[in-house]
């Protein structure tokens, strides 16, 4: 009800696991390196859609990023592994 339907159709197609959509040639990695604040990548170490290798790539790319795998979590690590999950980002943001 709140997502506008066009706009996602439009960017994503009709299905969550084959993307048609605009996104679907969509990649920023080359500007990674652009990337000049403090950045936090999170990944559950089970992640089966964010995967915790292409998120160790992807941190590499930021010079200067943090990243933190959470153990025994999935893609949802903040539910998941909650107390670790806002212990990182507490001590991230504190920093």
């Amino acid at each position: 009800a709140t997502v506008n339907q066009a706009i996602y159709m439009y960017m994503q197609g009709p299905s969550e696991f084959t993307i048609t959509g605009t996104f679907k040639d969509y990649n920023v990695t080359s500007f990674l390196p652009q990337i000049a604040v403090p950045t936090l990548f999170i990944v559950g170490t089970e992640d089966e859609l964010t995967l915790p290798w292409l998120m160790r790539a992807t941190a590499e790319a930021v010079g200067g990023s943090t990243l933190v795998e959470i153990q025994d979590s999935g893609h949802s690590s903040y539910a998941e592994q909650t107390a670790v999950y806002n212990a990182v980002l507490e001590g991230f943001l504190s920093a």
